[in-house]
């Protein structure tokens, strides 16, 4: 009978074979589409860009301050108007008479203007990368597989904390091997999203052992708990919605605020007087009184 450290290994060791199945032929791969603008074309990888740059810039390498403005002419009177109002408002052509030529380029930094796409820390590893091989694809696209399996094996003991080992393994074996993972792993600026799961997990696990504890919280894992939720935000925007999942956790799996109710009815007694009917074996024992 194997320990569990030894099913642990066992299943990372499964875990790592199943993604490197998938997604192998992703490491030979280059640059493409998003990784042009995020990666070749960002000055915020270069070692000659100051790191604190990542805090004020975007994910492309663009001031965080720097808006998107669309032309716009109404006879001899010309303007621009923000690129959030076209949308929000929904303007038109016949509301702005714009020339779609003049719309900024979102996936290149060729543009002077912002995509504001906050993700600081995966810039960083982007700039790791680039340290160490600067702009060889295969490392990034090493990571990137690396992190995946990470995530696996992170979804497997998250999944273990809630229901069974055998439930937990077979949707970790789903989990690694989904069609819905591959832009994401293959796709260098995909990392956003995979490392922003993995703090997401990690901080969702050190909040389920914050709130094992009985009478009292444990605000060190909940403290880690915070920590995380601010590092997967940090990693991509949708990072913050693990706050939502640890508040659901606790209301539907700690508190038990809200109980499915449901009532099943109890059989017909039995026709046989020997045989106790369903509501004579449900009902108390009699218990004899003191005041005889």
């Amino acid at each position: 009978m194997a320990t569990a450290s030894q099913r642990e290994f066992f299943y990372s060791a499964g875990l790592l074979a199943l993604v490197l199945a998938c997604y192998s032929n992703a490491i030979s791969c280059g640059f493409a589409y998003d990784d042009k603008g995020a990666i070749l074309k960002n000055e915020d990888l270069r070692p000659n860009s100051s790191i604190s740059k990542l805090l004020f810039n975007d994910f492309w390498g663009v001031p965080m301050n720097k808006d998107q403005d669309v032309s716009w002419s109404r006879g001899n009177v010309r303007g621009t108007v923000k690129l959030y109002d076209v949308f929000a408002y929904k303007l038109t052509e016949a509301d702005l008479d714009y020339d779609p030529t003049n719309l900024p380029n979102y996936k290149s930094n060729s543009s002077d203007e912002s995509h504001k796409s906050y993700r600081p820390l995966c810039v960083l590893t982007f700039r790791l990368n680039y340290a160490l091989g600067e702009l060889n694809p295969w490392g990034y696209h090493l990571v990137n597989v690396v992190l995946h399996w990470v995530m696996c094996v992170l979804f497997l003991k998250a999944a273990k904390q809630i229901i069974d080992e055998e439930s937990s393994v077979n949707a970790s074996l789903l989990f690694a091997v989904h069609a819905v993972h591959t832009e994401a792993v293959t796709g260098v600026v995909g990392r956003a999203e995979i490392l922003s799961s993995v703090f997401m997990l990690l901080s969702f696990m050190a909040y389920v052992k914050a709130a094992e504890a009985n009478s009292t919280t444990n605000w060190k894992y909940m403290s880690w708990s915070a920590l995380l939720i601010v590092m997967a935000t940090a990693s991509k925007e949708q990072g913050i919605t693990v706050a939502g999942i640890c508040c659901i956790y606790e209301i539907f799996y700690i508190q038990k605020i809200f109980k499915p109710s449901c009532s099943v009815p109890l059989p017909n007694p039995s026709p046989d007087p020997l045989i106790p009917s369903a509501s004579q074996r449900l009902a108390p024992p009699l218990s004899l009184s003191t005041d005889l």
